[in-house]
Protein backbone atom coordinates (compact mmCIF):
# COMPACT_ATOMS: atom_id res chain seq x y z
CA UNK A 1 0.00 0.00 0.00
CA UNK A 2 1.53 3.26 -1.02
CA UNK A 3 1.42 6.38 1.81
CA UNK A 4 -0.49 8.41 -0.45
CA UNK A 5 -3.46 5.79 -0.43
CA UNK A 6 -3.22 5.66 3.59
CA UNK A 7 -3.41 9.49 4.24
CA UNK A 8 -6.79 9.24 1.18
CA UNK A 9 -8.15 6.99 3.60
CA UNK A 10 -7.52 8.26 6.84
CA UNK A 11 -8.72 11.68 5.02
CA UNK A 12 -11.51 10.12 3.78
CA UNK A 13 -12.85 8.85 7.37
CA UNK A 14 -12.11 11.95 9.35
CA UNK A 15 -14.45 13.45 6.85
CA UNK A 16 -17.07 11.25 7.76
CA UNK A 17 -16.66 11.45 11.35
CA UNK A 18 -16.77 15.06 11.31
CA UNK A 19 -20.09 15.18 8.88
CA UNK A 20 -21.87 12.86 11.37
CA UNK A 21 -20.56 15.64 14.08
CA UNK A 22 -22.41 18.03 12.24
CA UNK A 23 -25.20 16.22 12.29
CA UNK A 24 -25.21 15.91 16.15
CA UNK A 25 -25.15 19.29 15.46
CA UNK A 26 -27.96 20.42 13.33
CA UNK A 27 -30.20 17.92 15.73
CA UNK A 28 -29.42 20.38 18.27
CA UNK A 29 -32.53 22.30 18.84
CA UNK A 30 -34.55 18.16 18.74
CA UNK A 31 -31.89 16.37 21.47
CA UNK A 32 -30.41 19.96 22.98
CA UNK A 33 -33.39 20.59 25.52
CA UNK A 34 -34.22 17.20 25.98
CA UNK A 35 -30.57 16.54 27.09
CA UNK A 36 -30.99 19.61 29.24
CA UNK A 37 -33.90 18.51 31.49
CA UNK A 38 -31.87 14.97 31.52
CA UNK A 39 -28.71 17.01 33.07
CA UNK A 40 -31.48 18.96 35.04
CA UNK A 41 -32.53 16.36 36.24
CA UNK A 42 -28.91 14.67 37.35
CA UNK A 43 -27.60 17.50 39.08
CA UNK A 44 -30.28 18.57 41.07
CA UNK A 45 -32.54 15.70 41.01
CA UNK A 46 -35.63 17.39 40.07
CA UNK A 47 -38.59 14.75 38.85
CA UNK A 48 -38.80 17.33 35.37
CA UNK A 49 -41.63 14.80 33.67
CA UNK A 50 -38.68 14.40 30.56
CA UNK A 51 -36.31 13.42 32.51
CA UNK A 52 -38.35 10.76 34.45
CA UNK A 53 -40.42 9.70 30.64
CA UNK A 54 -37.28 7.40 29.28
CA UNK A 55 -36.70 3.87 28.73
CA UNK A 56 -34.46 3.85 31.91
CA UNK A 57 -37.71 4.39 33.90
CA UNK A 58 -38.17 0.44 33.06
CA UNK A 59 -34.94 -0.92 34.32
CA UNK A 60 -35.01 0.39 37.56
CA UNK A 61 -38.13 0.06 38.00
CA UNK A 62 -37.86 -3.68 37.68
CA UNK A 63 -35.03 -3.84 39.03
CA UNK A 64 -36.67 -2.32 42.32
CA UNK A 65 -39.71 -4.89 42.14
CA UNK A 66 -36.76 -7.81 41.73
CA UNK A 67 -35.31 -6.83 44.98
CA UNK A 68 -39.02 -6.73 46.39
CA UNK A 69 -39.82 -10.23 45.25
CA UNK A 70 -42.89 -8.96 43.39
CA UNK A 71 -42.22 -8.86 39.66
CA UNK A 72 -45.26 -10.19 38.25
CA UNK A 73 -46.86 -6.68 37.80
CA UNK A 74 -44.27 -6.25 35.07
CA UNK A 75 -45.97 -8.56 32.86
CA UNK A 76 -49.55 -6.88 32.83
CA UNK A 77 -49.34 -3.91 31.10
CA UNK A 78 -52.45 -2.05 33.09
CA UNK A 79 -50.75 -3.06 36.91
CA UNK A 80 -47.48 -1.85 35.12
CA UNK A 81 -48.83 1.28 33.72
CA UNK A 82 -50.28 2.14 37.34
CA UNK A 83 -47.10 1.07 39.28
CA UNK A 84 -45.17 3.18 36.84
CA UNK A 85 -47.34 6.67 37.58
CA UNK A 86 -47.47 5.79 41.32
CA UNK A 87 -43.67 5.04 41.83
CA UNK A 88 -42.92 8.11 39.82
CA UNK A 89 -46.01 10.30 41.17
CA UNK A 90 -46.47 11.34 37.50
CA UNK A 91 -50.37 11.44 36.46
CA UNK A 92 -49.50 11.08 32.62
CA UNK A 93 -46.51 8.66 32.25
CA UNK A 94 -45.96 8.23 28.80
CA UNK A 95 -47.23 4.16 27.81
CA UNK A 96 -44.93 1.69 28.57
CA UNK A 97 -44.64 -1.88 29.27
CA UNK A 98 -41.79 -4.70 29.94
CA UNK A 99 -40.90 -6.51 27.10
CA UNK A 100 -37.85 -8.21 28.27
CA UNK A 101 -37.39 -12.02 29.23
CA UNK A 102 -37.13 -12.72 32.79
CA UNK A 103 -33.16 -13.14 33.08
CA UNK A 104 -32.89 -9.68 31.99
CA UNK A 105 -34.05 -8.88 35.89
CA UNK A 106 -30.42 -10.20 36.71
CA UNK A 107 -29.16 -7.28 35.44
CA UNK A 108 -31.86 -4.59 36.84
CA UNK A 109 -31.68 -5.89 40.25
CA UNK A 110 -28.42 -3.63 40.86
CA UNK A 111 -30.11 -0.67 40.32
CA UNK A 112 -32.58 -1.30 42.84
CA UNK A 113 -30.44 -0.17 45.72
CA UNK A 114 -30.02 3.33 43.88
CA UNK A 115 -31.72 5.94 43.72
CA UNK A 116 -33.44 6.81 40.38
CA UNK A 117 -31.08 9.96 39.78
CA UNK A 118 -27.68 7.83 40.70
CA UNK A 119 -28.74 4.31 38.91
CA UNK A 120 -29.65 6.42 35.76
CA UNK A 121 -25.94 8.18 35.86
CA UNK A 122 -24.08 4.88 36.81
CA UNK A 123 -25.60 2.40 34.29
CA UNK A 124 -25.62 4.91 31.80
CA UNK A 125 -21.29 5.54 32.37
CA UNK A 126 -20.73 2.03 32.87
CA UNK A 127 -22.27 0.88 29.86
CA UNK A 128 -20.87 3.78 27.77
CA UNK A 129 -17.61 2.79 29.03
CA UNK A 130 -18.25 -1.18 27.76
CA UNK A 131 -19.54 0.51 24.58
CA UNK A 132 -16.14 2.69 23.77
CA UNK A 133 -14.41 -0.65 25.32
CA UNK A 134 -15.59 -2.95 22.87
CA UNK A 135 -15.49 -0.35 20.58
CA UNK A 136 -11.64 -0.29 21.12
CA UNK A 137 -11.76 -4.11 20.86
CA UNK A 138 -13.12 -4.20 17.47
CA UNK A 139 -11.24 -1.83 15.96
CA UNK A 140 -8.07 -2.94 17.12
CA UNK A 141 -8.54 -6.64 15.50
CA UNK A 142 -9.76 -4.72 12.69
CA UNK A 143 -6.48 -3.04 12.38
CA UNK A 144 -4.29 -5.79 12.91
CA UNK A 145 -6.73 -8.05 10.19
CA UNK A 146 -5.54 -4.69 8.09
CA UNK A 147 -2.16 -5.08 8.72
CA UNK A 148 -1.80 -8.67 7.82
CA UNK A 149 -3.44 -8.57 4.25
CA UNK A 150 -2.20 -5.00 3.68
CA UNK A 151 0.98 -4.93 5.24
CA UNK A 152 2.13 -2.72 8.74
CA UNK A 153 1.47 0.65 6.84
CA UNK A 154 -1.75 0.42 6.36
CA UNK A 155 -3.93 1.08 9.42
CA UNK A 156 -7.16 2.01 8.71
CA UNK A 157 -9.09 5.08 10.63
CA UNK A 158 -7.58 6.29 14.10
CA UNK A 159 -9.84 5.26 16.91
CA UNK A 160 -10.89 8.69 17.81
CA UNK A 161 -12.26 9.30 14.65
CA UNK A 162 -14.00 6.12 14.60
CA UNK A 163 -15.47 7.66 17.94
CA UNK A 164 -16.11 10.80 16.92
CA UNK A 165 -18.38 9.10 13.87
CA UNK A 166 -20.53 7.42 16.58
CA UNK A 167 -21.21 10.81 18.66
CA UNK A 168 -24.72 11.22 16.90
CA UNK A 169 -25.10 7.57 18.78
CA UNK A 170 -23.56 8.45 22.17
CA UNK A 171 -25.71 11.63 22.13
CA UNK A 172 -29.02 10.23 21.82
CA UNK A 173 -28.07 6.76 24.02
CA UNK A 174 -27.68 9.36 26.69
CA UNK A 175 -30.18 11.32 26.77
CA UNK A 176 -33.07 8.93 25.99
CA UNK A 177 -32.01 6.47 28.70
CA UNK A 178 -31.96 3.38 26.19
CA UNK A 179 -29.81 0.18 26.92
CA UNK A 180 -28.14 0.43 23.25
CA UNK A 181 -24.38 0.78 25.01
CA UNK A 182 -25.37 -1.98 26.47
CA UNK A 183 -26.16 -4.45 23.64
CA UNK A 184 -24.69 -2.61 21.31
CA UNK A 185 -21.47 -3.29 23.33
CA UNK A 186 -21.94 -7.10 23.73
CA UNK A 187 -23.19 -7.20 19.95
CA UNK A 188 -19.51 -5.58 18.72
CA UNK A 189 -17.87 -7.99 21.56
CA UNK A 190 -19.35 -11.26 19.93
CA UNK A 191 -17.88 -10.06 16.39
CA UNK A 192 -14.57 -9.50 16.99
CA UNK A 193 -14.36 -12.30 19.76
CA UNK A 194 -16.09 -15.23 17.66
CA UNK A 195 -13.45 -16.69 16.38
CA UNK A 196 -10.34 -16.38 18.77
CA UNK A 197 -12.02 -16.70 22.31
CA UNK A 198 -15.12 -19.13 22.28
CA UNK A 199 -15.83 -19.41 25.52
CA UNK A 200 -15.49 -15.16 26.06
CA UNK A 201 -18.01 -15.11 22.50
CA UNK A 202 -20.66 -17.59 24.33
CA UNK A 203 -21.44 -15.33 27.29
CA UNK A 204 -21.52 -12.44 25.08
CA UNK A 205 -24.12 -13.97 23.29
CA UNK A 206 -25.99 -15.60 25.86
CA UNK A 207 -26.36 -11.81 27.46
CA UNK A 208 -27.64 -10.67 23.76
CA UNK A 209 -30.14 -13.10 24.16
CA UNK A 210 -31.98 -10.68 26.89
CA UNK A 211 -32.79 -8.68 23.89
CA UNK A 212 -33.90 -11.43 21.34
CA UNK A 213 -34.20 -9.31 18.62
CA UNK A 214 -30.26 -9.65 18.87
CA UNK A 215 -29.42 -12.63 19.96
CA UNK A 216 -31.22 -14.63 17.45
CA UNK A 217 -29.19 -12.84 14.64
CA UNK A 218 -25.75 -14.25 15.36
CA UNK A 219 -26.92 -18.52 15.06
CA UNK A 220 -26.92 -18.10 11.26
CA UNK A 221 -23.41 -16.20 11.48
CA UNK A 222 -22.07 -19.31 13.06
CA UNK A 223 -23.51 -22.07 11.50
CA UNK A 224 -22.14 -20.28 8.35
CA UNK A 225 -18.94 -20.46 9.56
CA UNK A 226 -19.59 -23.45 11.27
CA UNK A 227 -18.34 -22.04 14.52
CA UNK A 228 -19.55 -24.92 16.61
CA UNK A 229 -17.67 -24.40 19.78
CA UNK A 230 -19.15 -20.76 19.96
CA UNK A 231 -22.31 -22.39 19.40
CA UNK A 232 -21.91 -24.55 22.55
CA UNK A 233 -20.62 -22.00 25.04
CA UNK A 234 -23.70 -19.88 23.53
CA UNK A 235 -26.44 -22.84 24.95
CA UNK A 236 -24.27 -23.10 27.58
CA UNK A 237 -24.45 -19.82 29.23
CA UNK A 238 -27.74 -18.87 27.98
CA UNK A 239 -28.86 -22.28 30.14
CA UNK A 240 -27.49 -20.96 32.91
CA UNK A 241 -28.72 -17.62 32.69
CA UNK A 242 -32.43 -19.57 32.42
CA UNK A 243 -31.56 -21.35 35.52
CA UNK A 244 -30.39 -18.82 37.72
CA UNK A 245 -33.69 -16.68 36.49
CA UNK A 246 -35.72 -19.81 37.35
CA UNK A 247 -34.01 -20.21 40.73
CA UNK A 248 -34.14 -16.05 41.21
CA UNK A 249 -37.60 -15.36 40.23
CA UNK A 250 -39.41 -18.93 39.67
CA UNK A 251 -40.48 -20.94 36.64
CA UNK A 252 -43.77 -18.93 36.76
CA UNK A 253 -42.06 -15.51 35.84
CA UNK A 254 -41.10 -17.17 32.33
CA UNK A 255 -45.06 -18.49 32.09
CA UNK A 256 -46.28 -14.96 32.41
CA UNK A 257 -43.24 -13.56 30.45
CA UNK A 258 -44.87 -16.11 27.27
CA UNK A 259 -48.42 -15.83 27.86
CA UNK A 260 -48.54 -12.20 28.54
CA UNK A 261 -45.45 -10.11 27.50
CA UNK A 262 -45.37 -11.75 24.05
CA UNK A 263 -48.58 -12.06 24.06
CA UNK A 264 -49.20 -7.94 24.58
CA UNK A 265 -45.81 -7.59 22.01
CA UNK A 266 -48.24 -9.34 19.20
CA UNK A 267 -51.31 -7.41 19.81
CA UNK A 268 -49.19 -4.46 19.69
CA UNK A 269 -48.45 -5.00 15.91
CA UNK A 270 -51.25 -6.06 15.16
CA UNK A 271 -53.73 -3.35 17.01
CA UNK A 272 -51.95 -0.10 17.65
CA UNK A 273 -52.32 2.79 15.22
CA UNK A 274 -51.74 6.49 14.81
CA UNK A 275 -47.93 7.95 16.23
CA UNK A 276 -46.62 4.77 17.21
CA UNK A 277 -46.55 3.38 13.55
CA UNK A 278 -44.95 6.53 12.52
CA UNK A 279 -41.70 5.34 14.69
CA UNK A 280 -41.06 1.74 12.97
CA UNK A 281 -38.86 2.84 10.31
CA UNK A 282 -40.47 -0.66 8.58
CA UNK A 283 -42.16 -0.98 4.95
CA UNK A 284 -44.63 -3.07 7.13
CA UNK A 285 -45.14 0.41 9.63
CA UNK A 286 -45.82 2.65 6.73
CA UNK A 287 -48.42 -0.09 4.68
CA UNK A 288 -50.14 0.07 8.39
CA UNK A 289 -50.27 3.56 8.75
CA UNK A 290 -51.68 3.54 5.36
CA UNK A 291 -55.07 1.58 6.53
CA UNK A 292 -54.22 -1.66 5.79
CA UNK A 293 -54.42 -4.64 8.56
CA UNK A 294 -51.30 -6.41 9.90
CA UNK A 295 -51.79 -9.36 7.68
CA UNK A 296 -52.50 -8.08 4.89
CA UNK A 297 -49.19 -5.58 5.37
CA UNK A 298 -47.42 -8.46 6.71
CA UNK A 299 -47.80 -10.70 3.34
CA UNK A 300 -47.23 -7.36 1.27
CA UNK A 301 -43.92 -6.63 3.40
CA UNK A 302 -42.49 -10.11 2.88
CA UNK A 303 -43.99 -10.32 -1.05
CA UNK A 304 -41.59 -7.16 -1.69
CA UNK A 305 -38.74 -7.30 0.75
CA UNK A 306 -38.11 -10.76 0.05
CA UNK A 307 -37.35 -10.46 -3.39
CA UNK A 308 -35.47 -7.20 -2.74
CA UNK A 309 -33.02 -8.33 0.64
CA UNK A 310 -31.81 -11.30 -1.91
CA UNK A 311 -31.02 -8.89 -4.95
CA UNK A 312 -29.52 -6.66 -2.64
CA UNK A 313 -27.29 -9.47 -1.25
CA UNK A 314 -25.83 -10.44 -4.29
CA UNK A 315 -25.48 -7.05 -5.44
CA UNK A 316 -23.56 -5.79 -2.23
CA UNK A 317 -21.10 -9.56 -2.97
CA UNK A 318 -20.82 -8.15 -6.64
CA UNK A 319 -20.08 -4.93 -5.24
CA UNK A 320 -17.38 -6.51 -2.51
CA UNK A 321 -15.80 -8.71 -5.42
CA UNK A 322 -14.98 -5.48 -7.66
CA UNK A 323 -13.70 -3.33 -4.52
CA UNK A 324 -11.59 -6.65 -3.18
CA UNK A 325 -10.36 -7.07 -6.86
CA UNK A 326 -9.50 -3.24 -7.70
CA UNK A 327 -7.90 -2.84 -4.68
CA UNK A 328 -5.52 -6.11 -5.06
CA UNK A 329 -4.93 -4.93 -8.80
CA UNK A 330 -4.56 -0.41 -8.08
CA UNK A 331 -3.30 -0.45 -4.57
CA UNK A 332 -1.84 -3.88 -3.66
CA UNK A 333 -4.25 -4.46 -0.65
CA UNK A 334 -6.18 -7.22 0.38
CA UNK A 335 -2.77 -9.59 -0.93
CA UNK A 336 -1.78 -13.08 0.54
CA UNK A 337 1.92 -13.15 0.78
CA UNK A 338 3.17 -16.64 -0.39
CA UNK A 339 5.95 -18.37 0.26
CA UNK A 340 6.46 -21.48 -2.33
CA UNK A 341 8.06 -24.98 -1.34
CA UNK A 342 9.35 -27.00 -4.93
CA UNK A 343 11.16 -27.47 -7.27
CA UNK A 344 12.40 -24.58 -9.90
CA UNK A 345 10.26 -25.65 -12.50
CA UNK A 346 7.50 -25.95 -10.24
CA UNK A 347 8.07 -22.92 -8.19
CA UNK A 348 8.57 -21.20 -11.85
CA UNK A 349 4.85 -22.97 -12.95
CA UNK A 350 3.19 -21.97 -9.86
CA UNK A 351 4.59 -18.39 -9.83
CA UNK A 352 4.01 -17.44 -13.44
CA UNK A 353 0.33 -19.03 -12.86
CA UNK A 354 -0.76 -17.10 -10.25
CA UNK A 355 0.85 -13.86 -11.61
CA UNK A 356 -1.09 -13.87 -14.38
CA UNK A 357 -4.22 -12.99 -12.42
CA UNK A 358 -2.90 -11.01 -10.21
CA UNK A 359 -7.30 -10.47 -8.62
CA UNK A 360 -6.66 -13.95 -7.16
CA UNK A 361 -4.98 -11.96 -4.42
CA UNK A 362 -1.88 -13.78 -3.67
CA UNK A 363 1.71 -12.75 -4.35
CA UNK A 364 4.73 -15.10 -4.10
CA UNK A 365 7.50 -13.48 -2.27
CA UNK A 366 10.02 -16.35 -1.81
CA UNK A 367 11.18 -20.16 -2.37
CA UNK A 368 11.88 -22.76 -0.55
CA UNK A 369 14.10 -25.08 -3.04
CA UNK A 370 15.25 -28.69 -1.93
CA UNK A 371 18.58 -29.90 -2.22
CA UNK A 372 22.24 -27.96 -2.25
CA UNK A 373 21.51 -24.15 -1.39
CA UNK A 374 23.40 -23.12 -4.65
CA UNK A 375 21.50 -19.62 -5.26
CA UNK A 376 19.72 -16.73 -3.24
CA UNK A 377 17.19 -15.88 -6.16
CA UNK A 378 15.62 -17.32 -8.81
CA UNK A 379 14.56 -15.97 -11.96
CA UNK A 380 10.63 -16.23 -13.10
CA UNK A 381 10.14 -15.66 -17.16
CA UNK A 382 8.01 -12.72 -17.17
CA UNK A 383 7.49 -11.75 -13.12
CA UNK A 384 11.45 -11.31 -12.27
CA UNK A 385 13.75 -12.87 -9.38
CA UNK A 386 12.27 -13.68 -6.13
CA UNK A 387 14.61 -14.91 -2.95
CA UNK A 388 15.53 -17.98 -1.85
CA UNK A 389 15.09 -18.82 1.77
CA UNK A 390 16.71 -22.16 1.62
CA UNK A 391 15.89 -25.25 1.17
CA UNK A 392 13.05 -27.79 2.46
CA UNK A 393 14.32 -28.55 6.09
CA UNK A 394 14.54 -24.18 6.36
CA UNK A 395 10.85 -23.61 5.56
CA UNK A 396 9.57 -22.38 9.62
CA UNK A 397 12.82 -19.84 9.26
CA UNK A 398 11.74 -18.46 5.82
CA UNK A 399 8.32 -18.03 7.32
CA UNK A 400 9.23 -15.73 10.30
CA UNK A 401 11.89 -13.91 8.03
CA UNK A 402 9.39 -13.43 5.21
CA UNK A 403 5.74 -12.44 7.18
CA UNK A 404 4.48 -14.26 4.65
CA UNK A 405 0.72 -15.49 5.13
CA UNK A 406 0.52 -18.72 3.44
CA UNK A 407 3.19 -21.61 2.64
CA UNK A 408 2.07 -23.12 -0.92
CA UNK A 409 4.09 -26.87 -1.45
CA UNK A 410 4.55 -27.32 -4.98
CA UNK A 411 4.68 -31.12 -6.84
CA UNK A 412 7.74 -32.31 -5.59
CA UNK A 413 9.26 -35.61 -4.57
CA UNK A 414 11.02 -34.05 -1.58
CA UNK A 415 7.66 -34.10 0.52
CA UNK A 416 5.82 -37.07 0.79
CA UNK A 417 2.94 -37.58 3.14
CA UNK A 418 5.37 -37.79 6.34
CA UNK A 419 6.78 -34.52 5.38
CA UNK A 420 3.76 -32.85 4.61
CA UNK A 421 2.32 -33.72 7.96
CA UNK A 422 5.76 -32.91 10.40
CA UNK A 423 5.43 -29.64 7.82
CA UNK A 424 1.88 -28.77 9.01
CA UNK A 425 3.07 -29.33 12.61
CA UNK A 426 5.79 -26.65 12.30
CA UNK A 427 3.80 -24.25 11.15
CA UNK A 428 1.31 -24.26 13.63
CA UNK A 429 3.10 -22.01 15.70
CA UNK A 430 3.06 -18.84 13.13
CA UNK A 431 -0.48 -19.14 11.83
CA UNK A 432 -0.51 -19.49 9.02
CA UNK A 433 -2.44 -21.11 5.96
CA UNK A 434 -0.80 -24.32 4.20
CA UNK A 435 -1.47 -24.82 1.13
CA UNK A 436 -0.87 -28.38 -1.68
CA UNK A 437 -0.41 -27.62 -5.33
CA UNK A 438 -1.06 -30.98 -6.73
CA UNK A 439 0.94 -29.98 -9.98
CA UNK A 440 -2.78 -30.17 -12.19
CA UNK A 441 -2.86 -27.77 -14.69
CA UNK A 442 -5.63 -27.22 -17.47
CA UNK A 443 -7.92 -28.78 -16.00
CA UNK A 444 -11.24 -27.61 -15.44
CA UNK A 445 -12.67 -26.94 -12.19
CA UNK A 446 -15.72 -29.52 -12.51
CA UNK A 447 -13.64 -32.22 -13.20
CA UNK A 448 -11.38 -32.03 -9.94
CA UNK A 449 -12.65 -33.85 -6.83
CA UNK A 450 -10.76 -34.49 -3.21
CA UNK A 451 -11.49 -38.20 -2.23
CA UNK A 452 -9.83 -38.75 1.16
CA UNK A 453 -8.74 -42.92 0.77
CA UNK A 454 -6.84 -44.48 3.31
CA UNK A 455 -5.93 -41.31 5.06
CA UNK A 456 -4.19 -39.73 1.77
CA UNK A 457 -6.09 -37.09 -0.04
CA UNK A 458 -6.58 -38.07 -3.48
CA UNK A 459 -7.09 -35.77 -6.27
CA UNK A 460 -9.21 -37.44 -8.54
CA UNK A 461 -9.62 -35.93 -12.15
CA UNK A 462 -13.48 -37.19 -13.78
CA UNK A 463 -13.40 -37.34 -17.73
CA UNK A 464 -14.53 -34.59 -19.21
CA UNK A 465 -18.43 -34.18 -20.05
CA UNK A 466 -19.69 -33.25 -22.96
CA UNK A 467 -23.62 -32.06 -23.09
CA UNK A 468 -26.23 -30.40 -25.37
CA UNK A 469 -24.59 -28.49 -28.08
CA UNK A 470 -21.39 -29.35 -26.99
CA UNK A 471 -21.60 -32.75 -27.65
CA UNK A 472 -22.58 -31.96 -30.90
CA UNK A 473 -19.81 -29.70 -31.45
CA UNK A 474 -17.21 -32.51 -30.21
CA UNK A 475 -18.84 -34.87 -32.39
CA UNK A 476 -18.40 -32.94 -35.67
CA UNK A 477 -15.01 -32.02 -34.77
CA UNK A 478 -13.89 -35.72 -34.76
CA UNK A 479 -15.59 -36.67 -37.86
CA UNK A 480 -14.23 -33.75 -40.02
CA UNK A 481 -10.84 -33.99 -38.84
CA UNK A 482 -10.43 -37.61 -38.83
CA UNK A 483 -11.28 -37.74 -42.66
Amino acid sequence: MHNGDIRTTDETARRAAVLMLVLAMAGMSFWLPQLKAVMSGLLTGDPDPVFINRDFANYWLSGRQALAGDIEPLFFKDQYQELLEQTFAQGAMETRNWSYPPHFLLLTAPMGFFSYRAAYLLFECLSLALFVWACFVTWLQWRQSSENVAGPSGPPTSFPAAILFLSCFVVAQFYIGQNGFLFGGLFLLALAWRQTKPIACGLVLALLTMKPQLGTLFPFLLLAERNFGAIFWTVAFTLLLFALSVAAFGFESWELFISETLSYQQRVMREWSGVFLYMMPTFFAALRATGLTASTALLVHLMIALPVGICVLFFNRWVARKVIVRARKSFGRCITRLLVVGSPQTVRDLTAALSREPWSGYDVIGACIPGPLSRTHLAIPGFGKIPVFGDETMVADAVAASECHAVAVAATESFHGKGLRDLSWDLEKFDIDLLVSPGVIDVAGPRLHMRPVAGLPLVHVEKPQYHGAKKFQKRFFDIGFSA
